[in-house]
């Protein structure tokens, strides 16, 4: 009777441990169902791929937006690729369910005899999902999820799609993931051209890329190469003869590595996809935007960049340059150097010049030009290059000066703006009407224009500031026959399907009449007519070639320009500081900016694409207007029967006692034309223009201080000259 509390206690305790095990069923089966729950959606193995940014031709990366990777199909991985990482990271990749179970039990031993969890036993599967699905961090609960996820991938895909996957997006350092950006990065090659050598290098450095990266640690990254390959002849993979000739070659490295390639040019793509395509992550959209940079143009645009910044930072205190190349016809910008250098603090040099508003200088000449020949005026018309004071208000004068601070007396207008001469182009806008003048940049869509502001007569010579993306679509006008083109950075844009979803179709619009435009290329071409500026032959010439070039220098030297172009080809450079600093007095658009756009342009025109045009892409003859009137058809002093004193010989209006006899008599052009209607009749008081009075004062001072060297002698109406003062 005694062992029944016994028994009874015994199945108590039987009970117990039943309804405990269950509980812990229980709770296990609800953790697992919770487990399993949480596991993430797998729809596809590769995940994104960053967008890139490729030159026009589609066969250089510049860019790309996200981490650096470009997905292969399975079919595309070289299979001694396949071989190296299996030999290294997975020997029975393809007879294992996912997991190896052997690798799990050693991880198990090591982690219990150091205490922590320090190793995984992981397989390309488990490193394919901790990669795509899961975080890094090393939990319990992370590990269960990977297994179970592996044995899933393992039922919907193929070993080859999961060994694609992987090498996909094993990380390579530097930014750098899957073998064909790897193979890209370091050896300048597509993962199918690389050598038994080169495979091994890059196998060997996903199990620690900051440790077996062969740009900081060579050796390391050699021992672990020669691992690699010593795993892959113990697997089989590679004969004795092929593993002595792949671990006797040496380091061969890209040479000049360089993470980012034309980045201001790039952000600018980087910019217009932001905004265009806001629904789209483009860090793993895997977009291919083709854009219109020329490698070759840039690669050069860049090294002279650096090249003449240090030159001019050494004489002219100007540290740094930009420049643009641009295709006039279509508006495609084939280069784009935003500074000499975007990682430069000193100089700012992250800010992208060629879009930044900055005054222009002389550089506007032309278009101002190009509204006084419209007017009908001839490129012989005579204006004087004096001294000039161009303000009606007696308590502010305005007295230009020209760069060199001298005066050339009578010069045409073809030397005026050849020569770019303040005094005289001040006239010429005068002349064209500032009103239509505006117009014009208007027509030309100069984004920083403000047409309610009132620029003044300054204007010509560059108060306006402008940018000098902006100059080059105005300049392609003028090699493009009047036609104003669209412009873009961007070519084609393709998404990660192959599909084209953006093309970038050109527009245009006439906005310069054609003749003007050849007029105008006729002067900026004609080096003769540079002469008492620049001395012939100068770098503004490029030989063998007719190019037309206008260069500019603002107020106390803070920007030094030039532009050139012809009928396919603009191309602009700025040179100065960001901060606008003065350049020293040397400095000028011809000293700072000039050299660097000289030997690009020659670059550009020894191109075999471009040198086949150099007869057939010419400027066409322009048809130059002429005219009877004085001033407008290159006369300038009149030859007249005028009276002089007996006694005195000095020009008279007195009669009585004068003789008559052949005299020299000038007049600024103000006297003989009426700017609204210059080629009309004469206007008959000139005094009613407020610009009269000042314009030939200037030239009658001029000519007293010059009478010496006329032939005949100088008739000035004394009178005339009392009323003036």
């Amino acid at each position: 009777m005694r062992k029944k509390p016994k028994k009874r206690k015994l199945l108590n305790l039987v009970y117990f441990l039943i309804s405990v095990l269950i509980v812990f069923l229980t709770i296990a089966v609800f953790y697992f169902a919770f487990l399993i729950n949480s596991l993430p959606e797998i729809n596809q193995l590769q995940g994104g791929e960053s967008t890139k940014i490729y030159d026009r031709t589609g066969n250089y990366v510049i860019y790309e937006i996200g981490p650096k990777k470009t997905i292969l199909k399975p079919n595309e991985i070289p299979e001694m690729v396949k071989k190296a990482f299996i030999a290294v990271e997975d020997k029975d990749f393809y007879k294992h369910p996912g997991i190896s179970f052997r690798g799990i039990l050693r991880a198990i031993y090591l982690n219990i005899k150091k205490g922590e969890l320090a190793y995984g036993g992981s397989t390309i599967t488990q490193q394919v999902v901790r990669n795509l699905f899961l975080s890094q961090k090393k939990t319990l609960i992370r590990k269960i999820k990977e297994i179970i996820l592996s044995l899933i991938i393992e039922k919907k895909y193929t070993k080859d799609e999961i060994l694609a996957a992987y090498v996909n997006i094993v990380n390579f350092g530097e930014g750098r993931y899957g073998i064909e950006s790897g193979s890209e990065f370091y050896f300048n090659k597509k993962a199918k051209d690389l050598e038994l050598h080169e495979i091994a290098l890059l196998a060997g450095i996903p199990n620690a890329p900051a440790i077996y990266s062969p740009f900081k640690n060579p050796k390391l990254a050699i021992e672990r190469r020669n691992y690699v390959l010593k795993r892959m002849l113990e697997e089989g993979f590679i004969s004795e003869k092929e593993f002595k000739e792949a671990i006797s070659r040496p380091l061969e490295l890209r040479k000049n590595q360089k993470e980012f390639q034309a980045i201001h040019f790039s952000l600018e793509i980087k910019k217009f996809l932001e905004e265009n395509f806001k629904d789209l992550n483009l860090q793993i959209a895997g977009l291919k935007v083709i854009s219109t940079l020329d490698y070759n143009i840039q690669k050069e645009a860049e090294r002279l960049a650096k090249k003449y910044a240090e030159i001019n930072a050494k004489n002219y205190n100007a540290k740094n340059i930009a420049l643009m190349v641009q295709d006039p016809k279509t508006g495609e910008i084939l280069a784009l150097v935003g500074s000499k250098d975007y990682f430069d603090e000193s100089i700012d040099g992250a800010v992208n010049v060629p879009l930044r508003p900055r005054q222009i200088g002389s550089a506007i000449k032309p278009f101002v030009y190009s509204v006084f020949f419209d007017k009908g005026y001839p490129n012989e018309t005579i204006l004087f290059d004096v001294q000039t004071n161009f303000s009606t208000n007696p308590k502010s004068p305005y007295i230009p000066r020209n760069w060199d601070r001298k005066f050339r007396g009578p010069v045409t207008v073809r030397q005026a703006l050849a020569q770019s001469l303040n005094v005289p182009s001040i006239k010429v806008l005068y002349l064209a009407g500032y009103n239509d003048v505006i117009k014009k940049l208007q027509d030309l869509e100069i984004s920083t224009l403000d047409p309610k502001k009132d620029y003044g007569l300054s204007l010509v010579l560059g108060s306006l500031e402008t940018k000098m993306i902006d100059m080059m679509r105005a300049y392609s006008a003028l090699a493009n026959e009047g036609y104003l083109p669209t412009q873009s950075f961007i070519k084609k844009i393709y998404d990660n399907k192959g599909n084209l979803i953006f093309e970038y179709k050109p527009e245009k619009k006439k906005v310069i009449d054609e003749n003007i435009t050849r007029i105008l290329s006729d002067i900026l071409s004609d080096d003769l007519a540079r002469v008492g500026v620049f001395m012939p032959g100068s770098k503004l010439n490029i030989y063998g070639w007719k190019v037309a070039v206008k260069t500019g220098t603002t107020e106390n030297s803070r920007d030094a320009w030039v532009f050139g172009y012809t009928p396919f080809m603009v191309v602009g450079v700025w040179a100065g500081n960001n901060d606008e600093t003065p350049m020293s007095q040397e400095a000028a658009g011809f000293t700072a900016a000039v050299p660097l756009w000289h030997e690009l342009f020659t670059y550009i025109l020894s191109m075999p694409e471009y040198l086949k045009l150099k007869e057939i892409e010419t400027f066409k003859e322009p048809i130059l207007p002429k005219s009877s009137k004085p001033m407008l058809n290159g006369e300038w002093q009149i030859i007249e029967i005028k009276p002089f004193d007996k006694n005195t010989n000095f020009p008279t209006t007195n009669y009585s006692n004068a003789i008559f006899k052949q005299a020299i008599t000038l007049h600024n052009i103000l006297y003989y034309v009426n700017r609204n209607d210059p080629l009309g009749p004469p206007p008959q008081d000139p005094f009613l223009d407020p610009q009269f009075k000042n314009w030939e004062l200037g030239v009658i001072s001029w000519a007293l201080s010059n009478k010496d060297n006329f032939e005949l002698p100088l008739w000035i109406d004394l009178n005339f000259l009392s009323f003036l003062k």
